[in-house]
């Protein structure tokens, strides 16, 4: 799957047209950086419909680009006012 290659290599696996993601587990402060957040995976979604759209372009495909866009957005407005109230890292709310 071309449309991923090169992003996250270490944490995405590409097998013909299975995709394997490895997620963080544990805390990044307790467990090091061992896999990815799962807004990586909203990311690479986003690659595979910005390719898809390139080659069958379409307004679905174009409104689930934005929707992935804007919901990434949302999980990095939560990582910001995480940090902000210093439980980021941490198994609080």
């Amino acid at each position: 799957m071309k449309y991923i290659q090169g992003l996250l290599d270490e944490y995405i696996e590409v097998n013909g047209n299975k995709i394997t993601f490895t997620l963080q587990d544990g805390t990044i402060p307790d467990a090091g950086v061992n896999g990815m957040q799962v807004s990586g995976m909203i990311v690479a979604l986003g690659k595979i419909f910005e390719s898809l759209d390139s080659d069958f372009p379409c307004d679905e495909n174009k409104k689930t680009i934005k929707a992935l866009q804007e919901a990434f957005y949302w999980q990095f407005m939560r990582t910001l006012d995480r940090k902000k109230r210093g439980v980021e890292g941490k198994y609080k709310k």
